[in-house]
């Protein structure tokens, strides 16, 4: 069963502040909608919603792409909700908890709206006028002409399209997950609407600590083990099988001038380049592959895993041995000590 930090949530009434990778605050607590502007979004909140055959805590979300606001939502509804329960400020989330679900919005370039049901309940997504939704496969493609994305579905939510609206029936432990394609983006959320991609995650420098915002599309969750200049260490725990994941990695981590400055190991041993990014998101085969690009912001790096267990993701430089050995060497060279990564990584 999955026990990420959405499904821990389930069930708890009070939320604790953690001062933590997950630093967090509550920020509203007005009756009335409050405007959030990111820089990949644009919407309202309420911690006190209008109610009426659904609860609305969400209104006029849009996306921001190039400075330009498009809309795609006019309202986002939820069957069974608790008013007067604030949304909590995150790194990169805001996030509401209640004993009926958890619902969360990230403020990344793929401007993910999520919800996991703690009991048995629903959602309503109002299309915005020039937005559309199709079913392609298992998942649902909304957008326009000028954005699009994915709403994919996890356990046995299910979804109907008509008159402007996608309403999703979702049982207990159920999840909807809305994804938008960032404009470079389009393969990866193809790939995610195909059932291909376990997770996802955006690593940023938070400043005083490693930011990371993880989207699991399947039964794996992604942990930062290390990030710096030099190397990038991840964690991916579950039991997924044949599925890709996909690693944003922002500046300064990975400071490297190409793609190819840089080289993949799982669970300590080099795995090969693939052929193409979508190819690589693709992938099924026997042997894990890897694709890597480079962004404004970074490197984007997609690992195919055949079998997943406790994986160790480990991308540095060409020229650094990135051994047992080797890598304990690199992280006495880089100043991080004290911190039991060795042990994370396989040596069976």
């Amino acid at each position: 069963m999955r026990k990420s930090r959405v499904g821990l949530a389930c069930g708890l009434v009070v939320i604790v502040i953690v001062f933590s990778l997950g630093l967090s605050a509550f920020i509203f607590t007005s009756g009335q909608y409050m405007p959030k502007t990111s820089d990949y979004s644009d919407y309202e909140l309420a911690v006190h919603p209008p109610i009426s055959d659904y609860v609305y805590p969400l209104a006029n979300y849009s996306l921001v792409r190039s400075g330009t606001i498009i809309e795609l939502f006019d309202r986002v509804g939820v069957a069974k909700f608790e008013s007067g329960i604030e949304f909590y400020q995150g790194v990169t989330n805001i996030s509401h908890t209640d004993s009926f679900g958890y619902f969360e919005i990230h403020e990344t370039p793929s401007t993910v709206v999520e919800f996991e049901a703690c009991q048995d309940n629903g959602m309503i997504f109002e299309l915005a006028e020039g937005t559309g939704a199709i079913r392609n496969g298992d998942a649902i493609i909304v957008g326009s002409q000028d954005a699009s994305g994915e709403f994919v579905m996890i356990g046995a939510a299910t979804a109907a399209i008509g008159d402007g609206k996608v309403l999703f029936d979702v049982p207990t432990g159920s999840r909807v997950i809305f994804r938008a394609d960032p404009s470079q983006d389009y393969a990866v959320g193809g790939a995610i609407a195909g059932g291909h991609v376990a997770a996802e995650m955006y690593l940023i420098d938070a400043i005083s600590f490693i930011g990371e915002d993880v989207v699991s599309f399947d039964d794996v969750e992604l942990y930062t083990v290390m990030a710096s200049e030099e190397a990038v260490q991840i964690q991916a725990v579950g039991t997924a099988n044949n599925k890709a994941i996909v690693l944003h990695i922002n500046q300064p981590y990975l400071d490297y001038d190409s793609v190819e400055d840089i080289e993949v190991q799982l669970d300590g041993e080099e795995i090969t380049l693939g052929m193409g990014m979508t190819e690589t998101l693709t992938e099924s085969g026997e042997e894990a592959v890897y694709f890597a690009s480079k962004t404004d912001a970074g490197f984007d790096v997609i690992v195919y895993i055949p079998e997943y267990s406790d994986s160790v993701i480990t991308i540095a430089s060409v020229e650094t041995d990135i051994g047992i050995d080797g890598f304990a060497t690199l992280l006495a060279a880089i100043g991080i000590v004290g911190v039991a990564v060795v042990a994370l990584i396989k040596t069976d």
